[in-house]
């Protein structure tokens, strides 16, 4: 084999190596951007269950006060 032949040759190796370590970022970022996004829609639902929960306990004292203000 030629010289030029060998060189050719790693060249291509090393273009598929580089377009495979490519492809590895591609992913390893696909999946810290998935991560980061369920860990924003994690942050959102507990957020609306608090604000539900807040809202059921200010409903139960206003039927609690009502409740009191009713009987005295």
């Amino acid at each position: 084999m030629s010289r030029r032949g060998t060189t050719e040759l790693d060249l291509k190796m090393e273009r598929e190596l580089d377009l495979k370590m490519e492809r590895e970022l591609d992913l390893k970022m696909e999946r810290e951007l998935d991560l980061k996004m369920e860990r924003e829609l994690d942050l959102k639902m507990e957020r609306e269950l608090d604000l539900k929960m807040e809202r059921e306990l200010d409903l139960k004292m206003e039927r609690e006060l009502d409740r009191n203000r009713y009987f005295c």
